[in-house]
């Protein structure tokens, strides 16, 4: 009981860790200028197991006008946009690079920490206080 209420705990760290992330993206984008961009180019990358991965690389105009491209650091399949496809980016600074406004982009990352550090938390509450559950309902 003491390792699965252990587990339990850890599991509620992680999703209040992946919460911290949805929340620091959220603040990151949030009243920012909503750019146009237009996807024009899908970089393929090799996986570690041989699958095939895509990058976008994003063209865009600031708000002064001025072009400029963004390629993601990360690199999903299927791709978050087709070749050609506009997308919208949420303007941070000059000398930083915009924000995609796409979920996976924005929330991907701390969305699966949330979920995960939830289903650790509610399989390892189940086996910590399950037994006394049972206890409680079925053997009085």
């Amino acid at each position: 009981m003491k390792a699965s209420l252990i587990f339990t705990v850890i599991g509620l760290a992680v999703a209040g860790f992946g919460a911290w992330l949805l929340l620091r993206a959220h603040r990151k984008v949030e009243g920012r200028p909503v750019i146009q961009g237009q996807v024009i180019e899908r970089i393929p990358v090799r996986g570690s197991k041989g699958g095939t991965s895509y990058k976008l690389r994003v063209a865009y105009r600031d708000p002064a006008g001025n072009s400029g491209t963004l390629t993601t650091r990360w690199a999903q399949n299927p791709p978050a946009a087709k070749e050609g496809e506009a997308v919208q980016l949420a303007w941070i600074a000059p000398g930083e690079d915009p924000v995609l406004l796409l979920f996976s982009s924005l929330f991907g990352t701390g969305f699966v920490i949330v979920v995960f550090g939830l289903a650790l938390a509610t399989i390892c509450g189940g086996f910590a206080y399950g037994p006394e559950v049972i206890r409680r309902l079925y053997l009085n």
